[in-house]
């Protein structure tokens, strides 16, 4: 696949683009995929354990925490669609557990599909982007990686380590001008992974419709945007929340009934 000199960095060409969103079969991911194909995106591609509904998509069956699978599910893109150029970090499990008693194989599950699965789908797709000087890599953290309640120390670690690997790229890539990155931090959303988690304040932290999130993401990418996108209202904020002082940061806790989320 090759792109015009026309082709607008850090903007969405439906024809061209090949998007590949993991974790595209329910919750987030899935409307991700149903955004996509509405704009008439030609090449969406789900890597998730299981299928999907959208008829559109091709969905590619690969367990993202194994860099075999991966590869394998790379090599297929490449010869159906071709080159990779969007790359959306979507897929997540998360696992409530105390500390203490955590089950080491629940953490490495979470870790390995949050967190090394960034690494592995990354790594795959991105030589080719450079190679090309263009594309898009999103990665979907969450308002967690900012402050984890408790019970949530793996999920909210993984989300930690997503801003992390998100920013360290974001300036690998600041020589190539042709590929950009977005970050975005949504709150809680009406999706499965979370359907058993209470809403501590609906007015304060109200829970997003995926749909409505797909939506804005998408409409970012098409505009071009790099800034990190934070969403509702109060997520902006949250990288706030990590300088505030110990006594201030317990109030905001005890205030917002986060750590009673997950009892």
């Amino acid at each position: 696949m090759s792109f015009s000199a026309l082709s607008l960095t850090g903007r969405l060409d439906p024809e061209r683009d090949v998007v590949v969103i993991t974790g595209g079969s329910s919750g987030l991911g899935a409307s991700l995929v149903r955004e996509f194909l509405a704009r008439g995106c030609r090449h969406v591609v789900s890597l998730d354990v299981v299928a999907g509904q959208a008829e559109a998509c091709d969905y590619i069956e690969c367990d993202i925490s194994d860099a075999a699978q991966v590869s394998r599910a790379a090599q297929d893109i490449r010869s159906r669609h071709g080159d990779c150029t969007v790359l959306i970090n979507n897929a997540a499990v998360q696992s409530a557990q105390l500390v203490a008693e955590a089950s080491l194989q629940e953490v490495h599950r979470v870790l390995d599909v949050n967190l090394y699965g960034l690494f592995a789908t990354t790594r795959q797709f991105l030589p080719a982007m450079l190679a090309l000087n263009r594309g898009y890599v999103v990665t979907i953290a969450s308002v967690l990686g900012y402050a984890a309640p408790a019970r949530l120390s793996a999920y909210g670690a993984s989300k930690a380590g997503a801003i992390a690997f998100h920013e360290a790229l974001t300036y690998e890539l600041k020589p190539h001008d042709g590929v950009s990155t977005l970050l975005v931090c949504p709150g809680q959303m009406s999706t499965p992974l979370f359907c058993s988690v209470a809403t501590p304040s609906a007015w304060l932290a109200p829970v997003l419709d995926p749909d409505h999130v797909a939506a804005r993401v998408v409409a970012a990418m098409g505009a071009g945007r790099t800034a990190p996108l934070s969403l509702p209202c109060y997520a902006r904020f949250m990288p706030f929340f990590r300088v505030l002082p110990g006594p201030l940061a317990s109030l905001a806790r005890s205030f917002s009934k986060m750590d009673h989320a997950m009892s």
